[in-house]
């Protein structure tokens, strides 16, 4: 074994010491339980956005359970993802989106209707 593993961050090591996926695209990691509506959201959302990743049940995987317990202060908080070996606990969808981004996971544009409903929200569009 070689000991390039030990010039990682603390957290890329333990995310791989967990057996996680290789870093950039393709390595994003979730994990997640049962009945967890955020889980169930983000699940819809990457598929729809069309983003690879790979889905660790806590509760079927005591390794993957002890992993999010050890990044998330104790707690077995989900959704939690992995963007580039760094774990992020619970993410809102424009941070993850950002994070993706960043990481040189392909988006596909949003929709009309998205980007209509975007600029309503914000107050760009005025009975259009």
């Amino acid at each position: 074994m070689s000991d390039d593993h030990l010039a990682r961050p603390p957290v890329r090591a333990a995310t791989q010491a967990g057996g996680a996926a290789s870093d950039g695209p393709g390595g994003l990691i979730v994990y997640w339980r049962p009945g967890c509506p955020y889980c169930s959201g983000l699940r819809r959302r990457l598929s729809r956005s069309e983003v690879p990743a790979e889905w660790r049940n806590i509760w079927d995987d005591p390794a993957a359970a002890a992993f999010v317990r050890s990044v998330a202060g104790g707690n077995e908080t989900v959704p939690t993802v992995i963007v580039a070996g760094d774990p992020y606990v619970n993410p809102s969808w424009r941070q993850l989106q950002s994070l993706l981004i960043a990481g040189g996971y392909p988006l596909p544009a949003p929709g009309r209707w998205q980007e209509r409903f975007r600029r309503h929200l914000t107050g760009a569009v005025k009975g259009s």
